[in-house]
Order: structure tokens, then sequence, then C-alpha cells
């Protein structure tokens, strides 16, 4: 955010997923300013820790928080200056690819994400104006997917891989919406504080379905987590004190089963805030903050998979009647099944490998029915219930202990 910032040393923080919520190691490339090389490094959130993995090899200096992991594939996606895609293995740390995108220099890359989905590398591609468009990682061939482009953005960026949405701030304030299916604009809104607030960074978090965003107070640079809803633009701050000023834009990342946001305050250090309370949790110093300073985090934890590809029902009488809570559950789950006479219902739990878990069918009382999860993993399933006369509806259950 403050252009000083910039001249910092780079790491980039992220996570790798083999399945959901699995793997909890946090990655990241690491930038000598006297060679200019760069070298896959991992790094412990509890501890700050940091540890190189890969020799120096990425001669062209990445680009502030321009960057996204693929959990599938185990590839990290950086852009360098000059546009350059930098495609590194996250096992051996070996650069796979260092190719000029074929839409430079015409347009410029301002903030890419990858979506576990639909296994898709997104970006915002810029000239006066922003568009959504994808990016072949083998190739570095870039296919525009917005006919008409947006207001301006910037390098804050998430992405929805459930409803498909691409959000990211615009250079006037707003919260804009892409459909990646379309690159059609969803809706632009200019955030409701914005005159006493930036936004330094937003992130998605895929387990409680909501937009999250580091605002920061421009009275005093503090920092402070946020909810943003980005059909009206109102913000609600969440934490009750602020923390770590000097935040660069875009350096954020979310660990939706640990409930943190994590971010680098650009003094070497790393902050994470539980999403819950908005309050501090802790705030470790980088274990090499003497050789180099950090600037950039990417703590990507995806849905990368949906059960048989089954879609939420949504706007059914039969599904808009039931309800399931607590979301995360642990070991019990609650299903609440308003206006519905029965003395029981039949229930499918569905894994992410489109296998059935468990089937059975479970009494109700008072409306209500209760079905034991203690021995399932952690990540995400559907529900399919059915009703004595045949209406089906599928409800998003997530396991996160």
């Amino acid at each position: 955010m403050l252009p000083f910032l910039m001249k910092r040393v780079l790491l980039i923080c992220f996570i790798g997923l083999t399945s959901i919520f699995e793997a909890q190691n946090l990655y990241g490339i690491t930038t000598n300013t006297a060679t200019n090389l760069s070298c896959l490094a991992s790094i412990n959130p509890v501890t700050g820790s940091v540890t190189p993995i890969s020799f120096p090899g990425i001669s062209t200096s990445p680009n502030q928080s321009v960057s996204a992991l693929d959990p599938i594939n185990k590839r990290y996606y950086i852009i360098g200056y000059g546009d350059t895609l930098n495609v590194i293995d996250l096992t051996s740390g070996n650069i796979i690819l260092q190719k000029r995108l074929s839409s430079s220099p015409t347009y410029t890359t301002e903030s890419i994400e990858f979506n576990c989905m639909d296994t898709t590398l997104y970006a915002i591609s810029g000239t006066t104006l922003s568009y959504l468009s994808k990016i072949d990682p083998l190739t570095a061939s870039v296919t525009i997917l917005s006919s008409s482009g947006f207001t301006g953005g910037s390098y804050a960026s998430t992405i929805d891989p459930i409803k498909k949405r691409y959000y990211f701030m615009s250079n006037n304030d707003s919260i804009i919406s892409v459909s990646l299916t379309t690159g059609k604009k969803i809706s632009e809104k200019k955030l409701s504080n914005w005159f006493t607030y930036d936004v330094a960074s937003i992130e998605y978090n895929s387990v409680d379905t909501t937009l999250y965003a580091l605002s920061t107070k421009k009275s005093n640079w503090l920092n402070y987590l946020s909810k943003l809803n980005s059909f009206t633009g109102s913000v609600t701050i969440t934490s009750p004190i602020g923390f770590g000023q000097n935040v660069c834009t875009g350096m954020s990342s979310i660990d939706p089963v640990g409930n943190q946001y994590f971010f680098n305050g650009c003094n070497d250090t790393l902050y994470c805030v539980n999403v819950n309370t908005g309050n501090l949790a802790s705030k470790p110093r980088f274990s090499n903050y003497s050789v180099a300073g950090f600037s950039s985090i990417d703590f990507e934890q995806q849905l990368c998979s949906s059960p048989l590809n089954i879609q939420e029902s949504v706007n059914t009488v039969f599904s808009n009647s039931i309800g399931i809570y607590p979301q995360p559950a642990k070991d019990l789950v609650n299903i609440s099944l308003n206006y519905f006479y029965e003395k029981s219902i039949e229930v499918n739990v569905v894994d992410v490998n489109g296998r059935i878990v468990r089937s059975a069918e479970l009494g109700v009382r008072n409306g209500k029915a209760i079905i034991e999860t203690s021995e399932f993993s952690n990540g995400v399933y559907i529900l399919q219930l059915k009703d004595p006369q045949g209406q089906v509806a599928n409800k998003r259950l997530i396991i996160a202990r």
C-alpha cells in the first residue's frame, strides 16, 4: 500500500491441498534482493520459521501478491515483472515454465486466482479497464472472457469456487463481482465506509461463505477485520481494536478450518486474526527477518471437488423448509424440518468422491432430526434428504474440528 514497501523482499505463502481441508503446510517464494533470484520455501504460520526448499532460479522478480496455488497439479503460479508467468512445482521446487503471457503488452495482469472446482487459472487483465480472463499454465496463453471492461482493478482479489464468482477491488473503492462462466459483471458497489477506510485485501471463506476484508483506517493506518456484502457494498467491522500498520495491498490469506485470517504487516511479522471474533490471535516474527523481509502471503484453501457434482437445492418449498446447523459441524448435526409432519426422513450423506458414506432413516420429533457425524473426516458433504412423498433436497454440510 505504501510505495517503499514494494522494495522489500517478497515472500508468497500458500497452503497445498491434496484434498479438502487436509494439508496444513505453508509454502512460499523468497527473493534475494542482491541477485534478484527467487526460490521456493516453507513457512510455519505458528512460529514464523522459514525453510528454503529449492535453489534460487526465478530470474524475474515476482509482482506483489499476483500469485495463485494449484493444489490439484501441485503447482504455484506467480506473475513476474513484464507479465512473465512462472510455474513452479510444489514438490521439487523446479521451474516448470517461465514465459511471457500472450496478452502482454496489450494487457497487464492485475491479479490471478486458481479455481479448484473447474481447475482453471483466472485473471484480471487490465488496460484502462479490467477484463476477466483465463490463463493456460502450460503455454502462457491468455483468453479474454469479458466482452466489455470494468472499472480499473487493484491487487486485492479472491474467488468463490462454489458460486463461480471473481471478486476484486476497483481503484475507486468499489467491490466488483464477475461471473466466471460468462465474464460479465454481476455487481459493482462502492463500499459504505470508503471515506474512513481503505481495503488492503479481501478473502472469500468457503466454509462460512463470507467475504472478508482487511480494512485499514485512514486516520491511524491500523487494520481491522471486516465483512463485505458485494451486492450492497455494506462493510461490517468485526475487530474491536486495530492492529498491524503498513499492510501491502493484497497481502493476506484465510484458513477456513482454523478460522484464521493471515496478513503481513510488512514489518516481518505474520498477523493471525480470528475470523469469528475479529481479535488478534497471534503475531509470530519471521525467522529470517534479518536477512529477508516479507511482503505477501497466499494461504489458499479451496473446495477442490463437489460431491457427485450435486448442486445444493435452492428455492424449492421442501428445501427452504430445511435447516442444517451448526455449520461447520463437529460430532452432531441438527436437521430442522419446518412444516414436516412425517415421523421419519431418509438421509444419504455423500462425500467429495461421490460415495454414500451413510444412509439412514432418521426419526423426526418436533420438527427436528439429529445425525451423528463424529466418524466423518473434516470436509464438505452433501446431505440428500427424501420425504415419504419422494421429494428430494440436497443440503451442504461442512465438518470442521
